[in-house]
């Protein structure tokens, strides 16, 4: 009988110590269980969030901060780039980013152009026009006009008030014209030439490679032929003049580049 009264002492006790700790313990489980679950919507808001912006989460105090992104530059065409066409089609490819500017200065000197008596100066001009309204029919990419005059940034001349366009608004120039390039370079502003693009997305050719191509006349030289690659490099032929007219497979021996472009030279393969 005296056991049985100290075992049923000994399971009050217990009793009694699982619930005062269960009286002690709640608050903090509660506290828990708040925190975690703030966490965890704060995580959820993330992943839902809009992903335009750059975000980065602060778990301490569970505060977003948004970064926005810096708008891209303007682009000025100038006269050269807009006859070219290419911007074009690297426009229609969307990776164009920031406005294209058209100075009027530049429009007006286009219609010039497209109003020559010279029929090849006709053509040009009203080739850069067609440019000029397909541009502006792209969802894209926004064209603004800007109505600044040579004499409002008192130049005489349009590349200079190119420049001068250029660094008044903090905007690149695009253009085809080497000289152009060179001003806008030494002035300081940003300039794509179009060309210079261009040969850089030209598949490189090394010596001892082979392709085919077509001796289309004779070169400079004696005895050498010219063809060009899809990509309208010149390929001169050694002992190409005899094969004139006919597609021939060339390897490659050298290759020259020049600020006109690049060159490629080789030899019929036996």
């Amino acid at each position: 009988m005296f056991d049985s009264f100290h075992h049923t002492l000994l399971t009050a006790f217990i009793l009694i110590l699982f619930i005062t700790l269960g009286i002690l313990l709640t608050p903090l489980l509660f506290r828990l269980s708040s925190f975690f679950l703030n966490k965890l919507e704060v995580k959820n808001s993330l992943l839902h969030s809009d992903h335009n912006d750059l975000k980065r989460i602060d778990f301490s105090n569970h505060c977003v901060t948004t970064f926005k992104k810096d708008h891209s530059p303007s682009k000025i065409l100038d006269t050269s780039a807009i006859i070219d066409g290419r911007i074009l089609d690297v426009a229609l490819t969307g990776f164009l980013e920031g406005s294209i500017v058209l100075p009027r200065f530049i429009l007006t000197e286009l219609q010039r152009i497209a109003d020559s008596t010279d029929p090849l100066r006709r053509t040009k001009g009203r080739r850069g026009m067609t440019v000029v309204t397909e541009l502006q029919k792209l969802k894209t990419i926004k064209i603004e006009i800007s109505e600044t005059k040579l004499q409002d940034l008192e130049r005489e001349n349009v590349d200079d008030a190119l420049v001068a366009l250029a660094k008044k608004i903090k905007a690149k120039i695009i253009t085809t014209d080497y000289n152009l390039s060179q001003i806008a370079q030494i002035e300081g502003v940003s300039v794509l030439n179009v060309n210079d693009l261009t040969n850089s997305l030209k598949p490189i050719l090394l010596p001892g490679e082979n392709v085919e191509v077509e001796i289309l006349r004779a070169g400079k030289e004696n005895q050498q032929g010219i063809g060009y690659l899809n990509d309208g490099t010149m390929l001169v032929v050694e002992d190409g003049y005899k094969h004139i007219g006919e597609r021939v497979k060339i390897t490659v021996t050298s290759i020259l580049q020049t600020s006109a472009g690049r060159m490629v030279f080789g030899r019929i393969e036996i």
